[in-house]
């Protein structure tokens, strides 16, 4: 069985994104700045920014429905590989659904571009 790439909610998408690929962004989160006794500036991190991004291309219509249905809410658990597995809640994600081409009358396919944002990866505050 071939390691999770990218899964949102319950939808494995490591298959397509082998072929299509994602684009993952990691940023430090900080607190605000203080200064020590000794006169010295500091600033904490409580964590990381994630963002996830990926254009899946000529997906069948069932496929592109399942992808669809599962960014549809305002928190998405998404479990992706940055090479190591991570697991996080994004906030509800952008998504754009295009028709690509019909093979026939019952063959549909779609053209799915996601972004998504997990502002604060971590142990937080």
């Amino acid at each position: 069985m071939a390691a999770t790439i990218l899964k949102i909610g319950s939808v494995d998408l490591s298959m397509i994104t082998e072929q299509e690929g994602v684009r993952i962004h990691t940023a430090p989160v900080y607190g605000a700045e203080f200064t020590s006794i000794t006169g010295k500036k500091y600033k904490k991190v409580l964590g990381e920014r994630v963002d996830i991004s990926a254009d899946f291309n000529h997906v069948p219509e069932d496929m592109a429905a399942k992808i669809v249905n599962a960014l549809k809410n305002d928190n998405v658990v998404v479990e992706y590989k940055d090479p190591t597995v991570q697991t996080a809640v994004f906030d509800r994600p952008e998504f754009e659904s295009v028709p690509d081409f019909a093979a026939s009358e019952n063959e549909r396919y779609w053209n799915i571009s996601v972004s998504m944002v997990c502002p604060l990866q971590g142990d937080g505050l």
